[in-house]
């Protein structure tokens, strides 16, 4: 992701598992034209529920 505005603001990633609402992992990217790459992987075999969530603070 990357912060293409001057307007005070980051932008984040956080990933939610399993609609639990517990926040696994987190990345921003501030300021204007901070670029950060985010990733996220879970270890085992069982099927899991994952929420990918953008916002600007």
């Amino acid at each position: 992701m990357k912060d293409m505005d001057a307007d005070g603001q980051c932008a984040y990633v956080y990933t939610t598992l399993n609609g639990s609402g517990t926040i696994r992992d987190q990345a921003k990217a501030c300021p204007k034209g901070t670029e950060t790459y985010f990733s996220w992987s879970y270890p085992g075999y069982a099927p899991v529920q994952v929420q990918v969530y953008l916002r600007e603070a």
